[in-house]
């Protein structure tokens, strides 16, 4: 007869409370530091955000608090650091799989896919000295569709969630593409200075009307804030703000 699991190997809380590897939250790092640092921190509150697919388009925008909350500060010459691009998730590297092609489908690079995610982490990661909150444009399938590429959107989410959740350096949330593209119109984004490139630079400019998006919401609601970045929160628990 087997025996169980023992259920201390299941329990998520003393897994996590117990890793001798386990990086410390947010909240555990950011009570550590002085008073100094942390107002330093709060002039670089940054967005990265993702419009995930086979060519994911990935934006870097920051910002300081205080520009961010102040009304009369138009947002989009608050914000600074800005940088933006592609990265292949599959689209041109990698080798398709089998059954992808037996579908039909366009096939799907499954060592595409890995790559690209590695090398998203990787930026975030440098990214995230910062306070750093990523933003990923949610998938929801609206069309029947059988072909192994269409989702490749979820599966590239999926990897990336688990790296984000194991780094536990940032915040992640989800934004609707309809809901950017309607805020964020490529007219508006040429008044605001934030338009470049043309057909080919499209997912980086997806990933651009995410950011700005972000930092529009996170304006409008100072709760909002308070949860995208954590070292708000410990700066108005030490009435610094």
């Amino acid at each position: 007869m087997a025996d169980r699991i023992p259920a201390v190997w299941t329990d998520r809380a003393a897994v996590i409370r117990d890793d001798p590897d386990r990086n410390p939250s947010l909240a555990e790092h950011y009570a550590t530091l002085e008073n100094y640092q942390v107002m330093e921190l709060l002039e670089r509150l940054t967005v990265v955000a993702l419009d995930p697919g086979g060519t994911t388009g990935l934006s870097v925008m920051a910002i300081d608090y205080r520009d961010l909350i102040d009304p009369a500060k138009r947002l989009h010459e608050a914000i600074y650091g800005w940088i933006h691009g592609q990265i292949d998730c599959g689209a041109q590297s990698g080798n398709a799989a089998d059954s992808a092609t037996a579908m039909g489908g366009l096939g799907v690079s499954e060592t595409g896919e890995a790559a690209g995610v590695a090398i998203i982490e990787h930026i975030i990661r440098h990214v995230a000295i910062n306070p750093t909150a990523v933003v990923i444009e949610d998938f929801i399938p609206r069309e029947q569709n059988m072909s192994r590429d269409f989702l490749s959107p979820v599966r590239i989410t999926a990897r990336l969630d688990q790296l984000l959740w194991e780094l536990r350096a940032v915040t992640t949330h989800r934004q609707q593409p309809s809901e950017a593209k309607t805020t964020c119109t490529d007219a508006r984004l040429k008044e605001w200075g934030f338009y470049e490139g043309g057909h080919f630079d499209r997912h980086a400019r997806d990933a651009d009307r995410h950011a700005i998006l972000k930092f529009r919401k996170l304006r409008a609601k100072r709760s909002e804030l308070r949860k995208a970045f954590p070292i708000v929160e410990e700066a108005t628990r030490r009435k610094l703000l």
